[in-house]
């Protein structure tokens, strides 16, 4: 499904808050600063908690779709070149829409491939400020399309799940709604995802 058959799908009736430009502005540097900061910190990590070896993935992959977005591709380690084509996950990565990298999914990502024996993707998308919703949706229906259509590797198209953390939950709920995502997708997994926008935190009972 092309970029624009995507953003026409998700052209539902939704009402469209323009919120006053000093606020916005404050928002926006709020969040870059906090971008800053966790970039800082995973450097920090990192560079004195490597990540070990047992959890780094099989390969990254770019996509031509997306070619600024690196993905993570973790194989079982029972799976043998030649084998049937397996299941696939696959995982998007939290961070409040704005910060993260699928990196953060690593052990999960490779505990996951381990315990199911199921090919695992962990995907990426651009991230708030910079991209707003629905660039994130449109990247990971895109990703899926690209991933389903990779012919290297050993997917068995009739069962496929989604998953995610927090934001990546949402996306994962998101965008299997999309027509051309929704018929391939055939279960959902996601962890604490993030669903109501409508209520404000402190009026909820």
């Amino acid at each position: 499904m092309s970029a624009k058959a995507l953003q026409t799908d998700m052209a539902v009736e939704t009402p469209a808050v323009q919120f006053p430009f000093p606020t916005r502005f404050v928002w926006c540097l709020k969040i870059l600063l906090f971008k800053a900061a966790t970039i800082i910190f995973a450097l920090f990590r990192r560079r004195h908690n490597p990540t070990p070896v047992s959890t780094k993935p099989t390969l990254v992959k770019r996509y031509l779709c997306r070619p600024m977005l690196n993905n993570r591709i973790f194989f079982p380690p029972q799976y043998q070149p030649g084998n049937k084509p397996i299941p696939l996950y696959l995982d998007i990565h939290g961070g409040g829409f704005a910060v993260g990298s699928p990196r953060m999914d690593d052990e999960f990502c490779t505990s996951w491939a381990r315990r199911t024996g199921m090919l695992v993707v962990s995907l990426d998308y651009r991230k708030a400020p910079r991209h707003p919703f629905p660039t994130a949706t449109y990247d990971i229906a895109a990703l899926i399309n690209a991933v389903l259509g990779d012919e290297a590797l050993p997917i068995d198209k009739v069962r496929v799940a989604i998953g995610g953390f927090s934001a990546g939950g949402n996306l994962a709920l998101s965008v299997s709604q999309l027509q051309g995502i929704k018929d391939r997708i055939t279960a959902a997994v996601v962890y604490y995802p993030v669903v109501d926008f409508g209520v404000p935190p402190q009026t909820r009972s």
